[in-house]
């Protein structure tokens, strides 16, 4: 039998947008400090971990805010259907790094 893997990779401003969105949905907003980028890395096990770079200048102070990777793939998985993007009801979904960018593996059992 045949299966089917999918990495959909997100660039660093689509994963901000993704978080950013995600939180005012929840209304859990980000803090008043500036983003100045997100952090990608390989963490312990297949599951990585995601930070957003905060200018630590500007709002409480924070350098980072780091997220639990559910909340991660949440939030991706929002992205897509927002700009429509296809996904498998079906497909198991878990997250990747690819090239220090955040994925979203879909995996599709036995056809």
């Amino acid at each position: 039998m045949t299966s089917e893997t999918r990495r959909i990779i997100f660039s660093p401003e689509e994963l901000i947008q993704a978080v950013s969105k995600l939180r005012r949905d929840e209304k859990q907003p980000l803090p008043e400090s500036r983003i100045r980028g997100c952090k990608v890395e390989s963490g312990e096990g297949p599951v990585p971990q995601v930070s957003l770079v905060l200018d630590p200048a500007g709002g409480d102070g924070a350098s980072a805010i780091t997220f639990r990777p559910t909340e991660i793939a949440v939030a991706l998985i929002k992205f897509c259907r927002l700009k429509r993007i296809p996904l498998p009801k079906r497909a198991e979904k878990s997250l990747g790094v690819d090239q220090g960018r955040i994925a979203l593996v879909l995996h599709l059992g036995e056809h």
